[in-house]
């Protein structure tokens, strides 16, 4: 992501963490006597999914009371006992970004100040993401942003296929193979990859891109999700930083590119989301 990003989601993140720390894990002796592990467990995750940078802030702790939520909408003149009653508890859970809400009674030196979560939501709404809260009473609370990769920045590996060049983000690479050092065959009507003893599905790229006249000449391999699977390309001329654009409201969203990237030389290069050529393959396979 673009540290400029980055630094402006410092505090948001802070404040999330400290939340669970204060009020979503419980003491070690309550934990007991509710059959926890003595120790609650704070995760913070980050990823790539498609488009979208995704941070999960989630915690196994008491989980966020509805119904003290209501009341303290109630209190603070926020909403009536009736308008409440016919929200959903996604909608109710959305109170807690409202300016000066807390269903903390007395503050604390880690959180509980009454500020920070109107705070959160509108440094996510800035960068055009989006903030969820899943909750379970006794059981947790899971915080989710999601946000645009058109506002970062990413590592990306050049590469071309017949004569049109595009960028693979770095993260979606496990390792890269000559094509005179693969071996390539076909069990069951479909080409594979066997390294080192292993067997992994071979995707052509220029034949999902319909582009004619590519030949191979390496295989990147990729991990998407527990999945090995490789793919072809002809070209490859390293790797840089580049800045992710949206395809627009004209493209849409097209399954297999995450978006688009100008390069020094002013050329427009899409950039391939694998994940989704795989699904893209899978679909047609299907089909």
């Amino acid at each position: 992501m673009d540290k400029s990003v980055l630094e402006k989601l410092e505090e948001p993140l802070i404040h999330i963490i400290r939340n669970s720390v204060d009020h979503g894990i419980e003491s070690p002796e309550e934990r007991e006597r509710l059959g926890k592990l003595k120790n609650g467990t704070i995760k913070l995750k980050a990823y790539y999914q498609g488009d979208r940078i995704i941070i999960v802030i989630e915690d196994d702790g008491r989980g966020i009371d509805i119904e003290k939520v209501k009341k303290k909408a109630i209190e603070k003149g926020i909403l009536t006992p009736d308008r409440l009653d016919k929200m959903t508890e996604k909608e109710v859970l959305s109170l807690i970004f409202h300016p000066g809400f807390s269903t903390v009674d007395q503050v604390s030196e880690v959180s509980g100040r009454g500020v920070g979560m109107d705070v959160v939501m509108t440094t996510v709404m800035n960068f055009r993401g989006t903030i969820d809260i899943e909750t379970q009473k006794g059981k947790g609370t899971k915080v989710t942003m999601a946000f645009p990769l058109t506002v970062g920045i990413i590592r990306a590996l050049m590469v071309s296929i017949g004569d049109r060049n595009f960028a693979i983000p770095i993260y979606s690479v496990l390792e890269i193979i000559q094509q005179e050092n693969a071996t390539i065959t076909t069990i069951s009507g479909q080409e594979v990859l066997i390294l080192r003893d292993s067997t992994i599905p071979l995707i052509n790229l220029a034949d999902v891109l319909a582009i004619q006249n590519s030949k191979i000449g390496y295989v990147i391999i990729s991990q998407l999700g527990n999945q090995r699977v490789s793919f072809t390309v002809e070209e490859l001329y390293g790797d840089e930083e580049i800045v992710v654009k949206p395809l627009g409201k004209i493209f849409g969203e097209i399954k297999g590119i995450s978006g688009a990237t100008i390069t020094g030389d002013g050329n427009v290069v899409l950039i391939l989301d694998l994940a989704g050529i795989l699904n893209r393959v899978i679909g047609s396979v299907l089909r």
